[in-house]
């Protein structure tokens, strides 16, 4: 068994239901981007399809985690500002690296999404959750 101190800085329930949701967002996400592309046969640009995929993610991840993970009662409209600047950093990086391996890999689009998935997930899922427990929801009620 761990020590109490140990799990309440570093396993908190809260990274459980984190990881709960982040599962079924990245399900999304992977499967929402190549859906349309599929749907459109490629005639959208895949920036586009990014960006509307992103938002669809994003938008159910706030629900999720404002209800679910930190189980928040704070300032929605406060919490929605924040949580969407996060997502904009966090966008902002999946951005760079899909448009780097796409124009200068000459990789295909469905590769590309995956390999963004497998390698930059575990970074982004740490700052995304030490962002929002720190940054966006900071009444976290649950650090047992």
């Amino acid at each position: 068994m761990l020590p109490l101190s140990f799990k309440a800085l570093f396993l908190p329930r809260s990274f459980s239901r984190f990881a709960v949701v982040g599962v079924i967002n990245t399900g999304m996400g992977i499967g929402l981007y190549p859906v349309m592309n599929w749907l459109t046969q490629s005639t959208i640009d895949h920036n586009v399809l990014l960006v509307i995929s992103y938002v669809i993610c994003t938008i159910s991840a706030f629900m999720l985690h404002r209800f679910f993970t930190f189980k928040s009662s704070g300032a929605y409209h406060k919490e929605a500002v924040k949580y969407i600047i996060l997502s904009l950093v966090t966008f902002a990086v999946n951005y760079v690296v899909l448009n780097v391996a796409l124009h200068y890999f000459n990789v295909s689009v469905n590769l590309v999404q995956i390999i963004i998935s497998t390698v930059l997930s575990a970074a982004l899922m740490l700052a995304n959750y030490f962002g929002l427990t720190y940054l966006v929801f900071k009444k976290v009620q649950d650090l047992e």
